[in-house]
């Protein structure tokens, strides 16, 4: 990192190619919600199935961060940026010409390796490149684009289905991938030293005595009941209110949502990338900052729950 306290312009330019490509990335995660009616009518799917649409995409992302130290050390970060730059591209080629639903998902699959890139990618970058004396001003920069982008993307699909249909939403983002790709390629350079490790799996996750079979059901479990929760908590506070208000309770939610969403996403990929030893594996550390990442969302549920007591306790009462 450079003592001045100044950034280079060829590091400005590196900063603004990834950060937009990550904002782009996240902006058409949440861009897809508002087509679901017309995905179901179009494609013959129903609402649990293309809702997978977004799940699958997000799903993608948390994968994809968690593996985030590990690919630091062992690609360079010019090599990351054109990957991720590359999967958007041909991920939006796929969804924009799509004849199906399942080719569709499968686009959408692809796409989001962009934004499981980028995000991490994006901090690496400040954190390599921009002077200590900055380096508040430029995360701070960062952590707006993630709640930016989130609540920017169901506007966005909205207007891309009103002006045409749901497939704009990826033809116009790709001629702005395509100069991302070209503006960030030469202006990135690598300051930390790439290293030919391999990645271990027996540590991968939640440690070594866990296989991934078993994450990956507990991730399932996890998810399941997220996804109760996530709809019934809406439906129950609806309901609180009158027909008047409706309305803006439902705005106030899904901008809760979305800030909350980025916000919850930018801690959690802090905390999986916090732990550097020096003297373990990236996968050992990536596990270790997986376990910190993991107790905060526990701790929170746990709060839930008592929020949920008080607030089922209210309505008995109120009854």
């Amino acid at each position: 990192m450079s003592d001045s306290t100044k950034v280079t312009r060829q590091e400005l330019v590196a900063i603004f190619a990834v950060a937009l490509m990550a904002f782009v990335g996240i902006l058409v995660e949440t861009s897809m919600n508002v087509t679901f009616p017309t995905l179901m009518k179009t494609m013959h799917v129903s609402l649990d199935l293309v809702q997978w649409i977004t799940t699958g995409y997000l799903l993608t992302v948390a994968l994809l961060m968690l593996t985030s130290a590990f690919l630091h050390q062992r690609f360079k970060n010019r090599q990351l940026f054109a990957v991720g730059a590359s999967l958007f591209i041909l991920g939006d080629l796929i969804c924009a010409l799509a004849p199906n639903f399942w080719v569709l998902l499968f686009g959408r699959v692809v796409q989001a390796g962009c934004a499981g890139l980028a995000i991490p990618l994006m901090f690496n970058v400040i954190l390599e490149t921009v002077p200590r004396a900055r380096l508040g001003f430029y995360m701070g920069l960062a952590g707006l684009i993630l709640m930016i982008a989130p609540a920017s993307g169901p506007t966005f699909g909205g207007v891309m289905v009103a002006l045409g249909s749901w497939r704009w939403i990826f033809w116009s983002t790709l001629p702005v991938e395509a100069i991302i790709l070209l503006l960030g390629y030469g202006a990135i350079r690598q300051v930390s030293e790439v290293k030919r490790i391999h990645f271990d799996w027996s540590q991968f996750g939640l440690g070594q005595h866990l296989s991934i079979i078993v994450i990956l059901m507990l991730y399932i479990v996890f998810s399941i009941g997220r996804s109760m929760a996530f709809s019934n908590t809406m439906t129950n506070g609806l309901k609180e209110v009158t027909m008047a208000e409706r309305a803006d309770a439902n705005a106030i939610y899904n901008t809760g949502q979305q800030f909350a969403g980025s916000l919850g996403t930018t801690i959690l990929a802090a905390l999986m990338s916090s732990v550097k030893s020096g003297q373990l594996s990236a996968a050992r550390e990536t596990a270790m900052g997986s376990q910190l990442a993991f107790g905060l969302v526990l701790v929170l549920g746990l709060v839930n729950f008592v929020l949920y007591r008080f607030v089922f306790k209210y309505q008995v009462t109120d009854k």
